[in-house]
């Protein structure tokens, strides 16, 4: 599966003005785009976008949760508009993100969201494309184009969301202590039975769910490299 052309670029456009981003274009006649988005634990999407329309005020007005929208805030406004924050249920990021393909950017003008999603080696494309058009009412695949390479992923954030994925959470919660409390330094500050007290479990049994978890971790980063 390590052909040059191994990715696949999906260029989709959404027109569903139940997504907040999408009526704040619509309404003002104004630019959104995503700048960042985190997961939540209660299937939620905290996504942050810049708003360039010049009515900042307006923007604030027209942001009211509804729709996938649980809440809305807009955290700081500059000369031509604002950046707000945007609790979402049912997001495009969240479906894309369940499947580990990364969305690389998302852009909302007169009323249309234009995103494009990355699928990876391991994946297959119309497999992609069948889950985001069951999961969200009026998208079109307006691209479908290989790739030598993925581009880069939309945010560090997006990036480590993915990956959470495959890992259990005690996997993650082993490599996230080892590596917080300098497991890995030289000289190491912890020992392996500093760390499994710190989750309550033997040593032996950390070192099992460290080990995985060092192990998915290099097979995310190396497997089907030429």
């Amino acid at each position: 599966m390590g052909g040059s052309d191994a990715f696949v670029e999906l260029e989709f456009t959404l027109a569903d003005d139940e997504h907040p981003a999408v009526r704040l274009s619509e309404s003002l006649d104004c630019r959104v785009e995503l700048l960042d988005a985190v997961r939540s634990s209660d299937e939620t999407t905290t996504a942050f976008f810049d708003v360039t329309c010049g009515r900042s005020v307006a923007v604030a007005e027209h942001a009211r949760p509804a729709g996938h929208a649980r809440d809305v805030r807009v955290l700081k406004q500059h000369d031509r508009g604002c950046v707000a924050e945007v609790s979402l249920t049912e997001s495009v990021f969240e479906t894309l993100a369940s499947v580990q393909v990364p969305l690389q950017s998302l852009v909302i003008t007169d009323g249309v969201a234009r995103f494009v999603a990355t699928v990876p080696p391991e994946r297959q494309p119309d497999d992609v494309f069948s889950l985001v058009q069951e999961n969200h009412a009026g998208v079109t695949l307006v691209r479908k184009k290989p790739t030598r390479l993925a581009a880069p992923f939309a945010t560090r954030t997006a990036f480590q969301s993915m990956l959470r994925e495959r890992f259990t959470d005690r996997q993650w919660r082993a490599l996230d202590l080892a590596f917080t409390h300098g497991y890995f330094d030289r000289p190491r500050r912890i020992t392996q039975s500093g760390l499994s007290e710190k989750m309550d479990i033997s040593p032996s049994t950390f070192g099992q769910h460290l080990h995985t978890a060092l192990r998915k971790l290099l097979d995310t980063v190396f497997t089907d490299v030429d």
